[in-house]
């Protein structure tokens, strides 16, 4: 149970942190057309690459916690998972497009997470 409320904020982390640089690049189009140092000023004046950066942070915190208490065989496949959040939450919250190809990439997936988690 523990394992499962921990890989659930560190996934949920992982996708905040993927939506909030997804929206900050749609305010910063020409971020990359530059040089790399006026990429980086670019990026840096951004509230939503920032935070972003600073909830990857945290993520990484908490897989590093994840990894001194599990074999990562065990855990790795979990994050999978995230693979399946980001279709359905760019779906809902970027408003992307998703196809059924998608879908059934996520539906495998789910299967082999649940296969995985057997023991």
């Amino acid at each position: 149970m523990r394992l499962a409320l921990i890989m659930t904020v560190y996934l949920g982390l992982l996708l905040a942190g993927q939506i909030l640089w997804k929206k900050g690049l749609r305010v910063l189009p020409h971020a990359f057309q530059g040089t790399v140092s006026q990429a980086v000023l670019s990026l840096g004046s951004s509230l939503y690459i920032l935070v972003g950066v600073a909830v990857y942070g945290v993520a990484t915190l908490l897989w590093l916690y994840l990894l001194s208490k599990y074999d990562l065989s065990y855990i790795y496949p979990f994050t999978s998972i995230s693979f399946i959040l980001a279709v359905t939450m760019s779906v809902f919250f970027l408003g992307e497009a998703a196809t059924w190809n998608r879908w059934l990439g996520v539906m495998v997936i789910g299967i082999g997470v649940y296969l995985v988690s057997l023991k």
